[in-house]
């Protein structure tokens, strides 16, 4: 029973992760905004500093917003890569292409789940960000456990 436990622990978190991605894009486009404006206002009044007097704030927060929310999507679907990964590795299955394949399918769902919500459109663009995320994720993940089981390898 126990040896089932960690798979269906990992399977969860990696469903309740995809409802998230979900949530996100059955935001309405005016609230998408105001959730990626909490990070990008800041960073607008920051960049401000630094950018010449030529520059409108509106000119720079369309930019700042538009690398946040490009920067959300990549990290949200590193996460899911990594989950993935996670998934597949407890249930013994090794190929690296799995987890990238179907994060890169997710992303296509998605963003086509995303033209329904009011005020969002679907972007090819996106779907290669989500997949770059993902096949970073799954990199990142292998890379931490080959280095983990090799430390626990070596300290046996």
């Amino acid at each position: 029973m126990k040896k089932y436990l960690l798979p269906v622990g990992i399977m969860v978190l990696t469903l309740g992760w995809m409802l998230v991605i979900f949530g996100f894009s059955a935001q309405s486009g005016t609230e998408s905004s105001g959730l990626s404006a909490v990070l990008s206002k800041p960073l607008t009044r920051l960049v401000m500093r630094f950018v010449d007097d030529s520059s409108s704030e509106a000119e720079v927060y369309l930019q700042v917003d538009l690398v946040v929310r490009k920067v959300a999507h990549f990290t949200e679907y590193a996460i899911l890569g990594g989950l993935l990964t996670l998934l597949f590795r407890c249930i013994r299955v090794r190929k690296l292409y799995l987890p990238v394949l179907i994060g890169a399918l997710y992303a296509v769902t998605d963003e086509w789940h995303q033209s329904f919500s009011p005020g969002r459109v679907s972007a090819g663009m996106d779907v290669l960000i989500d997949t770059c995320g993902v096949l970073v994720g799954t990199l990142l993940c292998t890379a931490i456990l080959h280095i983990w089981r090799k430390k626990h390898v070596h300290d046996q």
